[in-house]
């Protein structure tokens, strides 16, 4: 099956269970190139600056020459993981993974699309709690979204990352402002 799919000016890229990605033409819907280098099902694909960055059940992020299909680098994102989600944001690429075994442990991870290195990890269980109060009615949808494009855009802007402790205080403080304004 097809997990993935991301367009791109003619080129339509699908990320498949066979462990592959293929570049489609989009004028005549043949595949132009089959991209190997995943050990499990690719289950995301984003694109920035030329570059095609995947993320698979295997636990890893591959980036991808867009135009030529080569592999650039590999990133062990996490061991026995899958990647559920790639999100690029200016010079950061976001892994978010899942570890069935332990839920504890899954975490949204923070790269440097320049050095292909970790710069954070973000603890998922508070990023899930702020999506679940959305969903719940206890926050505005508004309101939380503006807070986490904060941090996204304090992450790009500060040459350290933002450390876990301070990314907990932040949700913490968001959470109390939702209690407080939905007692009123």
């Amino acid at each position: 099956g097809i997990y993935a799919l991301l367009a791109s000016n003619d080129v339509l890229y699908s990320g498949s269970a066979d462990c592959t990605i293929r570049m489609w033409d989009r004028r005549t819907w043949t595949t132009e190139r089959v991209l190997r280098g995943h050990r499990s099902a690719v289950s995301q694909l984003a694109m920035g600056d030329g570059k095609l960055y995947s993320g698979s059940h295997d636990g890893r992020v591959l980036m991808w020459d867009a135009q030529t299909g080569e592999n650039i680098r590999t990133l062990d994102a996490m061991k026995r993981a899958c990647i559920n989600t790639v999100l690029l944001h200016k010079n950061r690429l976001l892994s978010g993974t899942e570890r069935r075994w332990n839920e504890e442990m899954n975490t949204v991870k923070v790269w440097s699309t320049h050095a292909f290195q970790s710069v954070d990890e973000l603890p998922s269980r508070a990023v899930q709690g702020l999506a679940d109060q959305i969903k719940n009615g206890e926050n505005e949808e508004k309101d939380a979204l503006a807070h986490v494009k904060n941090m996204a855009h304090r992450m790009t802007k500060l040459k350290s990352p933002i450390k876990r402790t301070e990314l907990q205080e932040q949700i913490k403080l968001t959470n109390q402002k939702a209690t407080a304004t939905k007692s009123k």
